[in-house]
């Protein structure tokens, strides 16, 4: 309030008490009575970027009542805070010795400062030694001060501030520490757009890793020797990383090896070298080729650190490569059978061998195992019904007909030992993919150890692998049988059965085998006159001995055909030919075939009469029975007829076109049936009567219907929208006529008017203008239904 007296005293007026006060347009500083107010108004929508300067221009940005008392103060609007959000107007004053500062109301106009946010980080520096671009988090050697450049399009700053000296392209990030060093900085935007100037509140950082101590190496070694290859690891101290780079030279090399000699080797592939990623969580393995048979060696290595720091030059001890390697092959002689003996044979290329020394291994292979595991099958695994049936006759008599096969047989005989297997018989074993001539895997056989070996029990399913050494190379040279030992033939006595009749329940699950045999297929029922099934000899041994399968013959009587076996009706009705397979067989709930089980003889089995058939066994059955039936009379009623049911009135009596046929068998007018007519004259229901004769009895009678004859249409006439239509006279009998009148040709049902007339003559009015056609039927009415004529042929009518 004392400003404002002092400001209303600078201006040379009357005491005033200033107030101010803003409306939704704007404000007013109000004077006394005699002066007027000064009105500011801020215009609307305006608004900025965070950080961005902003000078208001009168009537640009905002406007001020020209009638002002106070004349010599220089009016200035500004907003209240540079903060993000809404923010309040001050109206400013100055004059020569004083200033003065008017914050606008709450409800009056306010100015929007708007956040300002970028996703733009610093991104390289330059490395002061090489002056390679890095990326920042990379780390350093160097504890110097490193400057951080600005992000394209942006200016950096250490500071929060909208003093434009503050802000450059470049800052400095200062001494740094071992270890990660944190720079916080700030972005402001230097483009040419609307967000030039505006800063990004958000503190952004970065790390830069300072690592001035070179890595260690902890150990480093060679080993795990061939003649031209060698292993070896190198581990650093503690649980740093680093890029190791590698050497191998001669023990003897005079050359002195510097860390640059190293890289520089392992850059551009000179000699034999290497490099890889080490840690200190495990060391990592060298795989070093291209060396010289029987030649000292020593590894020189050197560590690289992601800062660039590098180790001392690194010396593994003096390792020597293996002689020359052994070069050649082996085959081994003999078959691989157990007790036999097979013999190594060296194929070496190698010159002056000097002495040889032979190890024997054994090995199961994963491939080998299902043939070794095989059962020796001398039925070739042919099916059952591969085999032919014997077809000797059977003289038995099967007077044990109630076996139905459900009680189990009390087991085989042993037979003699005609078909027992040689115990020496040799197996197949499996063909070999390739000879082996590597060890892995390979058990070796202890004291196997001369060039010859005896095989043994423990060597079946293997395969026997000889490796071969010489004084004078290192390595060896190894081959193996092409096959696997295979397990022995058993010695065993051929099972066989007693003789069963016939049943189609009895499976092979019901016929007991001796102990260590059991069938195959266990579900297969038996057949006389079959040559054996499948049965399978288990061993007591089986790491030793085979499985083996073979045939064994189920003896089988045939069944006898009885009559009770025979289902057939006691009458059949005459077909008009012969009657065949009207009966059934069956045994056990099957049904026999007329194909495989018998055969049939008839007799008098087309006639009216006593008819005799005759089935004869066959295959699994034998015997014949012999059954009769008896042909009768077949119903009219169960007889087919074709006739017209529609007949058209002729004014005289009226026949059908009638065919009749005992199923496919046609019938013959008065030799098989009679016919007869009753009222088949005049139109309205008619029947004919069929009466059977001969092999057929009984009547049928079917019904057909008489009815007009198809009207004329004498004449059309049409007067205007009117049409009249005269009918030509029929027979005597019409009822009246139907009348159709359609837009369609078709007389399609939606387009079609139907009219009944008693008379033939028929008028219509209040046509519609077009093509019409016209056509009519007759009917006569008897007993209340309606007997309809087929139509007239259609008349074309245009009304206009």
């Amino acid at each position: 309030m004392q400003k404002m007296k002092r400001l209303a005293k600078k201006a040379g007026a009357m005491m005033l008490a200033l107030a101010v006060v803003f409306s939704s347009m704007g404000g007013n500083v109000i004077a006394s009575a005699e002066q007027k107010a000064v009105t500011v108004v801020p215009f609307e929508n305006q608004w900025k970027y965070y950080g961005q300067p902003k000078t208001f221009i009168m009537d640009e940005h905002y406007s001020l009542s020209e009638d002002v008392a106070l004349s010599d103060i220089r009016w200035e609007l500004g907003i209240a805070e540079e903060n993000v959000g809404n923010q309040s107007f001050v109206l400013k004053g100055t004059t020569e010795s004083d200033d003065y500062r008017f914050t606008l109301e709450e409800n009056a106009p306010t100015f929007e400062v708007r956040e300002y946010l970028t996703d733009a980080v610093v991104q390289t520096y330059a490395d002061a030694d090489s002056g390679e671009e890095k990326n920042i988090s990379v780390y350093s050697r160097s504890r110097e001060s490193v400057d951080i450049q600005a992000p394209d399009g942006y200016l950096i700053s250490k500071t929060l501030t909208a003093d434009d000296s503050s802000w450059e392209e470049e800052i400095e990030s200062g001494a740094l520490q071992e270890g990660e060093n944190t720079i916080s900085y700030y972005l402001r935007s230097n483009f040419n757009d609307s967000t030039r100037k505006a800063i990004d509140s958000t503190e952004k950082s970065v790390t830069i890793k300072v690592d001035s101590i070179p890595p260690q190496i902890k150990e480093l070694v060679g080993g795990q020797l061939t003649d031209v290859e060698a292993e070896g690891s190198i581990s650093i101290v503690g649980d740093d990383s680093a890029t190791y780079y590698y050497m191998v030279l001669p023990a003897d090399n005079t050359q002195e090896v510097t860390a640059e000699l190293i890289k520089e080797n392992v850059t551009s592939g000179y000699g034999i070298v290497g490099y890889g990623r080490v840690d200190g969580t495990q060391e990592a393995a060298l795989n070093i080729k291209g060396l010289t048979a029987n030649t000292n060696y020593i590894i020189y290595a050197i560590l690289e650190d992601d800062a660039g720091n590098i180790s001392a030059v690194g010396e593994s001890g003096v390792f020597s490569t293996d002689k020359i390697a052994l070069q050649g092959a082996v085959a081994v002689s003999g078959e691989p059978e157990l007790n036999q003996t097979i013999t190594a044979v060296p194929q070496l290329t190698s010159p002056n061998a000097g002495t040889l020394s032979y190890q024997w291994y054994r090995i199961k292979l994963d491939g080998d195992a299902a043939e070794v595991d095989a059962a020796w099958d001398e039925t070739g695994g042919a099916a059952e019904d591969d085999l032919e049936a014997d077809d000797a006759d059977d003289d038995s008599d099967d007077a044990d007909d109630s076996d139905d096969g459900d009680d189990s047989d009390d087991g085989g005989d042993n037979g003699s030992d005609d078909d027992a297997a040689d115990d020496s018989a040799s197996g197949d074993g499996a063909e070999s993919d390739g000879e082996i001539t590597v060890l892995d895997g390979a058990e070796l056989i202890e004291g196997a150890t001369a060039s010859t070996y005896k095989i043994t029990k423990q060597d079946i399913g293997c395969r026997l692998i000889v490796s071969v050494r010489s004084d004078n190379y290192s390595g060896y040279v190894a081959g193996s049988t092409s096959t696997f030992v295979p397990k022995l033939m058993p010695t065993y006595k051929k099972p066989t059965v007693s003789s069963k009749v016939y049943s189609p329940k009895r499976k092979l699950s019901s016929i007991k085998l001796p102990a260590q045999w059991s069938w195959v297929d266990k579900s297969i029922v038996p057949v006389y006159g079959n040559s054996g099934y499948r049965a399978k000899f288990v061993p007591s041994d089986t790491s030793l001995y085979k499985s083996v399968v073979i045939r064994v013959k189920v003896p089988i009587k045939k069944k006898t055909l009885k009559k009770s076996m025979v289902s057939v009706s006691k009458t059949k009705m005459y077909t008009g030919k012969v009657i065949k397979n009207n009966f059934t067989v069956k045994y056990k709930n099957k049904k026999l075939s007329g194909k495989k089980d018998y055969s049939t003889e008839y007799i008098n089995n087309k006639n009216l009469g006593k008819a005799i058939v005759k089935i004869k066994g066959k295959g699994n059955y034998k015997g014949s029975v012999k059954f009769s039936y008896r042909i009768t009379r077949r119903s009219m009623k169960k007889v087919t007829c074709w006739y017209e049911d529609v007949k058209v009135y002729k004014g005289k009596p009226i026949t059908v076109g009638m065919k009749v046929k005992n199923g496919s068998v046609g019938m013959k007018l008065n030799r098989d049936y009679t016919v007869t007519y009753k009222n088949n004259t005049e139109i309205g229901q008619s029947s004919v009567i069929l009466k059977g004769l001969g092999n057929y009895y009984g009547k049928r009678t079917l019904k057909f219907s008489i009815v007009p004859n198809k009207p004329v249409i004498k004449k059309v006439k049409k007067s205007g929208k009117k049409l009249r239509l005269t009918i030509a006279k029929g027979e005597k009998d019409i009822t009246g006529y139907r009348v159709y009148i359609s837009k369609s040709k078709s007389f399609s049902k939606s387009k079609t008017q139907k009219y009944i007339t008693s008379g033939r003559v028929f008028g219509i009015q209040n046509m519609t203008s077009g093509t019409w056609y016209v056509r009519v039927k007759a009917y006569t009415t008897r007993d209340g239904k309606s007997y309809l004529s087929s139509y007239s042929k259609t008349k074309k009518v245009e009304i206009k």
